[in-house]
């Protein structure tokens, strides 16, 4: 039933020296390794090689804690609970197979081994698989029209969201960082999931945490043009790490978008016309006559 290249047998153990010690099991598990998220399954076989009945046979099956199972099935005179089976009488001579599909938890990181194991007896097989996260981070970053002026507050909005096969894991190391240019002073970042920390004196926001395929990260950062900026274009680019074999260890590396904007110093702000001024004149006479009257 199982390919031989996606399937492994791990330990069969056939003991010969009671009745008890004839029985013989084993555990097959595919695909191995399997993508966080997919699909697995599993084949125990399991029989009863001597001559004598064994009464009250008990199998147990323990999935690996970042499984959950999807489907399992009873042999024939087997009652099944769960990932317990028993039968009354294990006949002599008899032999059946349980094959069991489980979910690989989508959050489980990559490098991760799962280990799931059957019990016949005194008698206990585990199967051990890899599992890989392969990600795929994208990021976009964008920020309000302007014009902008020195002294005044910005705020970029950067986006990461996950284009591969599997969730991107909370690996070792930062998943995303913003070294803001030095015509602005950071002044603080928030993120609507994970841990972002803004750096003020190297001027460089960090991100961590995990991107669920389903997720969409949004990290504000906020910083304040400085004085004499004015006239100079300013420019910003984030870059992040993700795993993209899925191993567990973020080993490749990309950018967003880069944002270029030109603030305005504080002298070059438009002085009104004589029609202007008229007009500003007018207004403030309408209001104080509107206060007046009402």
């Amino acid at each position: 039933m199982f390919r031989s290249r996606c399937f492994h047998a791990l330990i069969l153990l056939v003991l010969s020296t009671s009745a008890a010690a004839q029985l013989s099991l084993s555990i097959v598990d595919g695909p191995d390794p399997v993508i966080s998220g997919a699909k697995i399954a599993y084949q125990v076989d399991f029989s009863n090689n001597t001559s004598t009945d064994v009464s009250n046979a008990t199998l147990n099956l323990a999935l690996d804690p970042n499984l959950f199972l999807a489907s399992f099935n009873a042999p024939p005179g087997w009652t099944c609970s769960s990932t317990t089976c028993t039968t009354p009488s294990f006949a002599a001579h008899t032999g059946f197979f349980i094959y069991i599909v489980a979910t690989v938890r989508p959050n489980t990181r990559g490098g991760t081994v799962l280990m799931t194991s059957a019990t016949l007896g005194d008698q206990t097989v585990t199967a051990t698989t890899n599992v890989l996260s392969p990600a795929l981070i994208r990021s976009a970053k964008t920020m309000l029209p302007g014009p902008y002026l020195e002294t005044q507050t910005v705020n970029y909005l950067i986006v990461l969201s996950d284009l591969g096969e599997a969730s991107q894991g909370d690996n070792p190391g930062d998943e995303m960082t913003d070294v803001l240019p030095s015509s602005l002073a950071l002044v603080g970042a928030t993120a609507n999931f994970g841990t972002v920390t803004a750096n003020l004196a190297p001027n460089t926001v960090t991100w961590n945490g995990s991107v669920s395929k389903s997720a969409v990260i949004a990290i504000n950062v906020f910083a304040t043009i400085k004085s004499g900026a004015g006239g100079t274009p300013t420019s910003n680019q984030a870059s992040f790490s993700y795993d993209a074999d899925g191993d567990g260890i973020n080993d490749t590396s990309g950018t967003s978008n880069i944002l270029t904007f030109t603030p305005l110093a504080a002298s070059t702000l438009p002085a009104l016309s004589i029609y202007g001024l008229f007009a500003l004149f007018v207004s403030l006479a309408l209001l104080a006559t509107y206060k007046m009257c009402g």
